[in-house]
């Protein structure tokens, strides 16, 4: 009967241990999750930082180009 109760008490704190590290899991999961999401939003700025300097290379072009004729 010991034996079972030192089993048993063993294996109470090898479920608090896993309880635990599955709650340490879990907040990574966020935290990881939370990380890609702000990544994924600053590939979105990016791409529009990106698509918005195109085009004022293309108008800066276009007037170096009228520039170019006017001489």
């Amino acid at each position: 009967m010991e034996d079972r109760n030192i089993k048993i008490g063993q294996q109470e704190s090898e479920l608090a241990v896993l309880r635990e590290k599955k709650q340490e899991e879990v907040q990574q999961i966020a935290n990881l999750t939370a990380e890609r999401e702000a990544g994924k939003a600053r590939i979105r700025e990016l791409v529009q930082e990106c698509g918005a300097l195109r085009q004022e290379n293309k108008s800066m072009l276009l007037v170096n180009a009228k520039l170019k004729e006017k001489k």
